[in-house]
């Protein structure tokens, strides 16, 4: 065989070695790249998802009543870490976990296990500086009410992945949380990241600004405690609301229960602060004559066989004005039945009564205020001084503000609107929806006439306890009964005292309501809930630097030289 020939027998052996190498190259390259790209992708590549920091809740100054504040989240990887009594020890005094407890998570069988949740910046930092094999760190955020237990009930709560749970913190989830970012990183072989790539961009964070004023809502919490402690009380609640806007104020119940918001989902007997339902139907019918009498009987009317009204104090004839002022069972039956059932009716679903508010906030009830149909000439009168019939606190207050604001009834309002964020401060608002007007529940002359009434309420009738000094108070004290199912007769012992008004009388800024259930100490709304009224407008007057009327102080003044 020729020279040539064998070197190329050799070189095809040679060659012949390399042919199963290269077949396998181009399988692999050609027509597995794409199943092997996948095998190395989930080797070197993860998609991590980051939620943004959850927005805050702003009262009407901008005063942060919730907000997120950063912390982390410690976990183990046990195939990964070295059981050294000198590093169980350390992590169990910073993370304030027994030695024996991480000894039993580090020795099971599983490949990750939480340690602790929601430690703080400090911790974080000693964890780190541990640099402990399978020990590590994820970044998180946790739920802060810098004021306590200020709002809790409205403001709610968040779960302990940051969703909301209860309160507006659950009604407004979706914009206070934002949406997620989706990052894709690629590590390399010692665990470096080596590129990112934001995959969907998050949603602007947005914070939510409500309507409340904090030191407004301080001042109602801190007075109604102290009030419901010191008579000894089964519990109590304030609202406060702008009568021109419905925005709502303050709204304060004790003691606090977080999933509960008496002011809108509880129903209570009114009591007295319904008979403007009778007076203002009476005004704008002209039923009665200026000052025409109602004879009341000396405080005792027999209504029905075994049903007797009787009156706290034994009155002779009273006018219209004075049916109120006194706060007169009796007299304000006799004006309803000339009013008659339809016409109180129907003034009564004028001023909101039976129907919810529409307030921004779940779980209102639409009170009880059966068709006059169902009444009988009994219950109907009864209804006429507030019982047998439902109202919420939120309905007497937006009632009271429609008299306090010219006859509007307004739809109260917890939002103002929501805040972009800008640099981790709140920014511009959108501007605020113009107030809501529901209806005009009267002519301006009958509600006129109404507002007048109740400021003779103050200066000269049961609600003497409300006064401020050097301003005119207008409002309405209510003393109800509660009901007792065991003896199915209306208790003599038991009562919610209330009180709801509105300040300065000429141009009213607020409408209060207060309610001091089952008082100890004081039995009427008059020693109950007017003085505790009173407290809080002092306090409101001043914060909102409400200048005291001129009048007002010329009649101090007189009295004073007297």
């Amino acid at each position: 065989m020729r020279l040539t020939a064998r070197l190329n027998f050799c070189a095809f052996l040679c060659l012949l070695l390399f042919f199963p190498v290269c077949a396998r190259l181009t399988y692999l390259q050609v027509f597995s790249h794409k199943r092997l790209d996948t095998l190395t992708a989930k080797g070197v590549q993860r998609t991590i998802v980051r939620e943004p920091p959850r927005g805050r809740i702003l009262d009407r100054n901008r005063n942060v009543l919730s907000e997120s504040q950063p912390s982390w989240s410690c976990y183990l990887q046990p195939p990964q870490f070295h059981r050294s009594a000198a590093v169980l020890a350390r992590l169990s005094a910073v993370l304030e976990i027994p030695p024996e407890k991480l000894r039993d998570k580090a020795a099971g069988g599983r490949k990750f296990v939480w340690l602790k949740k929601g430690i703080n910046w400090s911790q974080a930092e000693q964890i780190r500086k541990l640099e402990a094999e399978g020990v590590g760190l994820i970044h998180d955020q946790i739920r802060h009410y810098p004021n306590g237990r200020l709002s809790r009930p409205l403001l709610g709560a968040v779960d302990a992945h940051g969703a909301g749970l209860a309160g507006l913190e659950r009604i407004y989830d979706a914009r206070l949380g934002g949406e997620a970012e989706q990052l894709e990183i690629l590590k390399d072989g010692i665990g470096g990241t080596i590129f990112k790539k934001v995959d969907r961009e998050s949603g602007r964070i947005q914070h939510l600004v409500l309507t409340l004023d904090r030191n407004m809502q301080f001042l109602a919490e801190e007075a109604l405690e102290s009030e419901v402690i010191r008579q000894k009380a089964k519990s109590g609640m304030v609202l406060a609301q702008d009568p021109n806007t419905g925005e709502i104020l303050a709204m304060a119940s004790y003691p606090q229960k977080l999933f509960h918001v008496p002011g809108i989902q509880d129903v209570i007997e009114p009591g007295s602060t319904f008979k403007i339902v009778a007076v203002l139907a009476a005004l704008e019918e002209k039923t009665l004559a200026a000052q025409e009498r109602i004879d009341c009987g000396y405080g005792r009317w027999e209504l029905a066989k075994r049903l007797v009204v009787h009156d706290h104090e034994p009155y002779g004839s009273l006018n219209l004005g004075e049916i109120l002022a006194y706060s007169s069972n009796i007299g304000i039956a006799k004006v309803a039945e000339r009013v008659g059932r339809n016409k109180f009716y129907g003034t009564a679903r004028a001023l909101g009564f039976g129907n919810r508010t529409g307030i921004d906030y779940p779980g209102e009830s639409s009170g009880l205020l059966r068709p006059p149909g169902t009444w009988s000439r009994t219950t109907f009168l009864i209804a006429s001084f507030g019982q047998g019939i439902g109202a919420t606190p939120l309905q007497m207050l937006a009632a009271f503000s429609a008299v306090a604001n010219g006859g509007k009834l307004l739809k109260p309002r917890l939002v103002r609107g929501f805040a972009s964020d800008e640099a981790g401060q709140a920014g511009e608002l959108a501007a605020a929806p113009p107030p809501e007007v529901v209806r005009q529940v009267a002519s301006p002359q009958a509600l006129a006439e109404l507002k007048k009434m109740l400021l003779g309420v103050i200066e000269t009738g049961t609600g003497a306890n409300a006064k401020v000094p050097g301003y005119k108070i207008a409002g309405k004290t209510a003393t109800a009964q509660k009901f007792d199912h065991e003896t199915g007769r209306y208790s003599k012992t038991r009562v919610s005292a209330s009180f709801c008004g509105f300040f300065p009388y000429a141009r009213p800024e607020v409408t209060l309501f207060v309610l001091v259930d089952e008082p100890q100490l004081g039995h009427y709304g008059s020693e109950a809930a007017a003085p505790l009224f009173s407290r809080l407008a002092k306090k409101y007057l001043a914060l909102k630097g409400i200048p005291p009327d001129q009048n007002q102080l010329a009649k101090n003044r007189d009295k004073v030289i007297e």
